[in-house]
């Protein structure tokens, strides 16, 4: 199974926002409509939307980058649309999005991101691919984990 990602543009703009978020995950991404995150995402300048495909089919969407520190990344949008859920498409996703941040952020030290403590299908897919728990609050109460990537910008898969 293979996943690549894509930036947003005009030629893919009408696919990506015709992607649904499914009806039991609304609640897990907010906003909850691909358009409103694409709007959102504007205000994070160090942040870039991506369109996740298999082939030339778009099945779901992304938005990632750092918070002024090159260092240290941050996947803030993960979603699969509804119609290709358990597929397998989100961890290819994860893992595609990982190799991407190496390619281009050779200096990249961490990856980290954060889901609803009731998200058990995200807990089990990011812990699977190494992420850990870090115990950091959250004004949201959202779980945080972080991949640590080891010296040669692969991932080490624990968070000291």
């Amino acid at each position: 199974m293979s996943v690549t990602i894509e930036p947003v543009t005009a030629a893919n703009f009408q696919a990506v926002t015709e992607l649904e978020i499914a009806e039991n995950q609304r609640a897990y991404i907010h906003p909850p409509t691909v358009t409103a995150l694409l709007a959102e995402v504007r205000l994070h300048p160090t942040y870039a939307p991506y369109a996740l495909y298999t082939g030339e089919t778009p099945v779901g969407f992304a938005i990632y980058g750092h918070d002024g520190e090159p260092e240290k990344w941050w996947i803030a949008v993960l979603m699969i649309d509804r119609r290709h859920q358990g597929k397998g498409y989100g961890r290819a996703a994860v893992q595609a999005i990982i190799q991407r941040i190496r390619q281009d952020a050779p200096e990249c030290r961490e990856i980290g991101l954060s889901y609803k403590p009731d998200n058990l299908a995200a807990e089990r897919l990011y812990l699977s691919l190494g992420f850990v728990k870090t115990g950091e609050p959250r004004e949201d109460g959202d779980t945080v984990v972080r991949l640590r990537m080891s010296d040669d910008n692969h991932a080490a898969g624990y968070y000291p």
